[in-house]
């Protein structure tokens, strides 16, 4: 048997993250964080898409943001899936705090040193909200119940959630340092495929 037979016996399941469709906010170039906004027509339309690039997909669970651009972009990835679903508050986006509700423009020329440093991943929380390391440790326990949940079956599991969040996920399965995010941002109904091993994680697509 190969080495890569054996590596491949070792998978405990593969996880297919997907950032949430557009928002009016998204459009208007804002933070939303905790906001609760919609959908717009256009994320719908950009979800739809979605699913069907994942059609051929036999997903076991889909476990969500409670936030309902998250709810809203399952309900329609799940048409196709037909798959039990489950809320998680842990799944939720970054808390930031002051800047919510406002645009990127307006946090930007309101101290430019701080958005400077926060781009540079030098500061964290500038906006009084969650820090990265706080948002990681929820997703780690959602994470580490999910792993023990499915150990032995080997499932393929869809997590809908946040740019933010789902990027501090994917930068955590690949052991990767906080401190070098940007190259796994996620646009507007983007997906990353990752397969989980009993010794790490493997990104196997992003951007779908």
């Amino acid at each position: 048997m190969s080495s890569r037979n054996v590596f491949q016996r070792e998978l405990l399941f593969k996880l297919l993250l997907v950032r949430h469709g557009e928002t009016e906010a998204n459009r208007m170039g804002m933070f939303q964080g905790r906001i609760d906004w919609p959908l717009n027509d256009n994320g719908r339309g950009q979800i739809s898409q979605t699913a069907e690039k994942l059609a051929d997909y036999v997903v076991d669970h889909v476990y969500v943001s409670p936030a309902q651009r998250a709810q809203q972009t399952a309900e329609i990835l799940n048409q196709k899936w037909d798959a039990p679903l489950t809320l998680d508050e842990r799944l939720w986006e970054i808390d930031h705090g002051t800047w919510e509700g406002k645009s990127f423009q307006e946090v930007r020329d309101a101290d430019p040193e701080a958005w400077r440093a926060w781009l540079a991943l030098e500061i964290d929380a500038p906006h009084g909200g969650e820090t990265l390391q706080e948002t990681s440790n929820r997703l780690q326990q959602w994470y580490g119940e999910v792993k023990k949940r499915y150990v032995g079956q080997e499932p393929t599991l869809a997590v809908v959630a946040h740019g933010g969040c789902l990027q501090l996920l994917l930068a955590d399965l690949l052991r990767t340092p906080h401190s070098n995010l940007w190259p796994y941002q996620f646009h507007n109904g983007a997906v990353a495929e990752v397969w989980v091993f009993a010794l790490g994680a493997k990104l196997t697509r992003l951007g779908i």
